[in-house]
């Protein structure tokens, strides 16, 4: 009976063990996984800077906790600064004409585009990586597709979604 207990003991150690090992990489699966995409309209990142339109490059570099993750930031080539992110997986399927990579902005009074985040596909589900907010709060805000057309629609408050590439 004491043999098979230490058996018993031995194999919960070893699933839990497993467990956290494959926790741990589905954790880290995104980590120096970049997001890329031509932004028509000047950026505002989440600490309240303003960029020209250009190029905009996240990289996820480093898992902060389970949660939450630090990004590089780019615009233009050029370093924008290191912002923190909180993720989630949403809780629905992806409607299906998003099933790949985007970014989500929120367009402030001045035109400008406020980044909010960017998802990246999970299976058949979206992880989102909603980044730190700066304080501006959207007024009357009204979902609006822009995908990679030249000029999103005017419109303060108005939520923009950019198609992107991941590498």
């Amino acid at each position: 009976m004491l043999k098979n207990r230490g058996h018993r003991n031995r194999l919960a150690i070893l699933t839990g063990s497993l467990v956290l090992l494959l926790f741990a990489g589905a954790a880290h699966a995104n980590l120096g996984r970049c997001v890329w995409a031509e932004v028509p309209s000047p950026i505002v990142m989440p600490d309240g800077s303003s960029h020209p339109a250009g190029a905009i490059r996240v990289c996820l570099s480093l898992e902060y906790s389970p949660v939450a993750g630090l990004h590089k930031t780019y615009v233009g080539g050029e370093f924008a600064g290191m912002f923190l992110s909180r993720r989630a997986l949403s809780e629905g399927p992806a409607e299906e004409d998003l099933k790949s990579a985007y970014f989500m902005f929120q367009r402030n009074g001045e035109g400008e585009l406020v980044l909010l985040g960017y998802a990246l596909p999970a299976g058949d589900r979206f992880q989102t990586f909603r980044m730190e907010d700066i304080g501006r709060k959207p007024n009357g805000s009204q979902s609006q597709l822009a995908g990679n057309r030249a000029e999103p629609e005017e419109g303060n408050g108005k939520l923009v979604l950019l198609a992107a590439i991941t590498y």
